[in-house]
């Protein structure tokens, strides 16, 4: 599965959990798992390879809505994903209209009359996601491109590698490996996939170490990562190289990261510390995308909900200091509607902009579908049957959120769900292109044990 998980908001979230779960799990601090209680779904196999990449399609401008999708593997191959379609449904639930994605990856709709809900749903490999939006906009929805671990059609070093110093740390490497162990001394990745992308150039690797006793980043970037291994494959990093002075409001919670981006696809995130003395990593192959600041009000327990707040501020290259402020709205304005059966709601006076409630399902098989409802502040949340096709009898609730999303500069639903807006916060982001906004979320969280 994609390090970027398929909302960026609820990545963050996610991982902000580990050490809640960590705690109430007994897991090891040094594991670079997921706190999450179901596995990740299996990455999906990509078509056969093919010289290059299709060009992407023009939607065609006499439809209401137009949507494009493409998968990108971990070496930069990008291919149409053509697995999915557009549903809508009425105010009773009923499905008005089926089209279905062109082998290129398109597809189109005119939208009913009597439309109310409009679900995008996929089949990845037997992993079902749908998006569900209520009232939904007529507009090009641009292209949706996803990520994936595979490595097909890909030409690929595996290398083992040491970074000193550990301090106990397993987040180290911006690169995928199979396994990793971490000692006081040293944090050691095995099988370290190193590629050359699409111009033949290999992936950069970059090692980080943040150092608690100072609040500082340190790190050092190898930008040909083949010429620094010896003849079993191995590479040998200190980490060294000092970044630059980064600031950081006095804030109620130590949990801040700054988000990378390396080769325009391979994400990671350090630490940065709460007080002034933070440092950012600073190199030509690496760029800031955005800073990120959680704060989980519980501890996380059987059939507890979470009270959580989050900030997510866009970073440049140039950027050396972050503001934001904390939010107020109490996160259990949405419990009711959070453990309840009502799904009435009235979320107007808040002031937020959207409400979103997720859902993640284990089918039993190692395989997790997923279901994102994007709604107005004020209304009922849509009881969505899918096609016989994409149900399994077998599937268990184990995680769900309810939320309030502000977003800087929207104050409309409609604006929301403006193509622009909504591609950059409830699905997949281009890796490549840095975020235009700001985004606070408030709101529950709870996972379903057995």
């Amino acid at each position: 599965m994609d390090v970027f998980c398929r909302s960026r908001l609820r990545k963050i979230l996610v991982a902000g959990f580990s050490f809640l779960l960590l705690v109430s799990c007994g897991g090891d601090s040094g594991s670079s798992s997921s706190p999450s209680p179901s596995p990740s779904p299996s990455p999906s196999p990509s078509p056969s390879p093919s010289p290059s990449p299709s060009p992407s399609p023009s939607p065609s401008p006499i439809f209401d809505i137009s949507l494009s999708q493409k998968r990108t593997n971990y070496c930069g191959i990008t291919r149409p994903f053509s697995t999915f379609e557009l549903i809508q449904y009425d105010h009773s639930g009923n499905i008005l209209q089926r089209d279905h994605a062109d082998e290129a990856g398109l597809a189109t709709a005119d939208l009913g009359e009597a439309v109310h809900t409009l679900v995008i749903v996929e089949n990845d490999n037997g992993a079902i996601h749908a998006n569900i939006i209520v009232n939904p906009q007529a507009g090009d929805y641009g292209v949706w491109n996803s990520y994936s671990s595979s490595t097909d059609g890909c030409d690929c070093e595996s290398y083992h590698v040491e970074v000193r110093p550990s301090h106990h740390s397993g987040k180290k490497i911006n690169l995928s490996y199979s396994s990793n162990s971490v000692t006081s001394e040293v944090a050691t990745f095995e099988e370290t996939l190193v590629c050359l992308n699409e111009h033949g150039k290999e992936s950069v690797l970059v090692a980080y170490d943040f150092d608690r006793s100072s609040n500082m980043l340190n790190y050092h970037v190898i930008d040909t990562p083949s010429q620094s291994a010896d003849d079993e494959k191995r590479i040998y990093i200190h980490v060294a190289d000092a970044g630059e002075a980064f600031l950081i409001p006095p804030s109620s919670t130590i949990n801040n990261n700054i988000h990378y981006v390396s080769d325009s696809r391979h994400t990671f995130s350090a630490t940065a510390s709460q007080e002034s003395g933070a440092s950012i990593l600073v190199h030509e192959a690496v760029r800031p995308h955005y800073f990120s600041s959680y704060l989980a009000l519980d501890a996380a327990g059987r059939g507890v909900p979470v009270r959580f707040w989050e900030v997510v501020v866009p970073l440049t290259g140039h950027s050396r200091s972050v503001e934001y402020i904390e939010p107020d709205l109490d996160p259990n304005t949405v419990l009711e509607l959070h453990s309840g059966t009502n799904n009435t709601y009235d979320y107007a006076f808040t002031g937020q902009d959207v409400l979103v409630r997720y859902e993640s399902w284990e089918d039993g098989f190692d395989k997790i579908s997923t279901r994102n409802y994007v709604l107005p502040l004020a209304g009922v949340i849509p009881n969505i049957v899918l096609p016989i096709e994409y149900r399994n009898e077998e599937q268990t609730l184990r995680y769900y959120e309810t939320t309030l999303i502000d977003i800087e500069d929207v104050s409309s639903y409609e604006h929301v769900l403006s193509p622009e807006i909504y591609n950059e916060i409830f699905y997949k982001i281009d890796r490549a292109a840095p975020l235009n906004n700001s985004y606070t979320t408030v709101g529950l969280v709870d996972w379903v044990y057995n």
